[in-house]
């Protein structure tokens, strides 16, 4: 639950309007890595700024939380928490007076499983237009690097390298509309 208070602490300090939305109340949902297991926590934002959330376990908790640098102070249902937090790229470890717990952010423009077609081609997730071709063909490039940026519904979503290999082909070019599932590279691992 400190991950998430952390996170929706540093968009309150980022965001003048956090959670603002005209004639709805905001509600979302977290990423978080932890070890091999993926975690979903829901969170609720209410008038007074406190956010309800509701862990995988089922476990449901109103927090209000403050960041100040790398410390964290929480007020969770009846209690008062601290830790500190240290956050780099996608990593963030928290340190409670229990022990530390480290997780991972997920980065959610990246390519997932089930966009690719075993470990050789990605698909497009949704229609739309290709805007650039990054990777060079035969170039080697590691994992996570961008290899094609594809417009959709006025956004640009950037396919990445499912891990470390090379480009093999490209299925379409700058310009060109695809349709949602179409193979839109041939991606080759060692």
């Amino acid at each position: 639950m400190a991950a998430a208070c952390w996170l929706l602490a540093g968009e309150a300090a980022a965001t003048p309007r956090h959670g603002w939305r005209l004639n709805a109340e905001c509600q979302r949902r977290l990423a978080l890595q932890y070890g091999e297991h993926a975690l979903s926590i829901g969170a609720h934002l209410h008038a007074d700024g406190s956010w309800s959330l509701s862990l995988p376990d089922g476990a449901v908790g109103q927090a209000r939380a403050q960041r100040n640098g790398s410390q964290l102070s929480i007020q969770l249902d009846a209690r008062r928490l601290h830790a500190d937090c240290l956050q780099h790229g996608d990593a963030l470890q928290v340190y409670l007076p229990s022990g530390l717990t480290a997780f991972t952010l997920p980065d959610p423009y990246a390519a997932e499983a089930d966009i690719q077609h075993g470990d050789t081609h990605l698909k497009a997730p949704m229609p739309g237009r290709v805007v650039a071709l990054l990777a060079p063909l035969g170039e080697a490039v590691e994992k996570g690097a961008p290899l094609m940026i594809l417009e959709a519904m006025k956004m640009e979503h950037t396919l990445v390298a499912p891990g470390p290999g090379h480009v093999a082909a490209y299925y379409f070019a700058v310009g060109e509309q695809v349709s949602e599932g179409s193979d839109l590279l041939d991606f080759v691992l060692p």
